[in-house]
């Protein structure tokens, strides 16, 4: 990270370096040392042998639909563990995911991962690259008037996960403007429109992600998770997956308040 004047970057870089030595979650990449001179701060970490992005696997056309799956499953342990932390992550991308050669989900790094703040509600915006863009929640945009929160989280694992299934975004602009718009205002077609390949029910799942209003997204991470299991279970056992009510147990624990109150 190179030093310059602005100080506030670099110490939430020292942080989020920090955050990730103490974490132990299987998945999460480990800083194994860190060391700074006058100019740069640096960490160095492990490398994953053979690894690819999830966004090249999503971009191959080649991944089963038993394998996407996994995958997904993979990602959503992954952030369960992170939320299970209190940590909004903010931001979820294909392309910050690694897999590993057992198929396993890695994440790169908690740059813009936040402790979640009963008392502090606002956002805070900050510039945003297209990588961000193409999977950023409607409240993350800061043109909302909504908390960001583990549900911002679930918005932005439903696009990484609607990339992966369908193999396009819900969204793709060139226009930062046209793709915050449609994040905002434009409902994405059903993934299994975009790719005949998507189980109608896989589509179902996303779409309730993918939804604008916080309210009537998955409440929490496990019950996605559990929808996405009993998919893979289907597909294993009888080789397709039929349609069944999702959310069954999409029950949180915790008393949580409206966006309209």
């Amino acid at each position: 990270f190179e030093k310059n004047e602005n100080d506030i970057e670099l110490n939430k870089f020292k942080q989020t370096i920090e955050l990730q030595k103490n974490l132990v979650i299987d998945g999460l990449s480990k800083p194994i040392s860190s060391f700074e001179d006058q100019s740069y701060y640096y960490a160095v970490f492990t490398t994953l042998k053979n690894s690819k992005s999830l966004l090249e696997i999503s971009n191959s056309s080649t991944a089963s639909l038993a394998t996407k799956l996994h995958l997904a499953i993979s990602t959503c342990q992954l952030v369960k563990a992170l939320h299970n932390q209190q940590l909004i992550i903010n931001t979820i991308t294909p392309e910050k995911l690694l897999v590993d050669q057992n198929n396993q989900v890695h994440m790169l790094d908690l740059f813009f991962a936040s402790k979640i703040n009963i008392i502090k509600k606002g956002f805070t915006a900050r510039s945003f690259d297209q990588q961000s863009l193409n999977t950023l929640a409607p409240e993350a945009t800061g043109r909302m008037n909504q908390a960001v929160g583990q549900h911002s989280d679930l918005y932005s694992l439903g696009a990484t996960l609607y990339k992966l299934f369908a193999e396009c975004f819900p969204f793709e602009f060139n226009d930062e403007m046209e793709m915050v718009h449609a994040h905002i205002a434009k409902t994405p077609k059903l993934a299994h429109y975009r790719n005949a390949n998507v189980p109608e029910q896989i589509a179902v799942i996303l779409a309730k992600l993918l939804n604008k209003n916080p309210d009537t997204r998955y409440k929490t991470i496990n019950g996605l998770l559990y929808d996405l299991q009993q998919c893979a279970e289907q597909l294993a056992q009888k080789g397709n997956i039929l349609t069944f009510s999702i959310g069954a147990q999409d029950v949180s624990g915790k008393l949580t308040f409206s966006n309209k109150i």
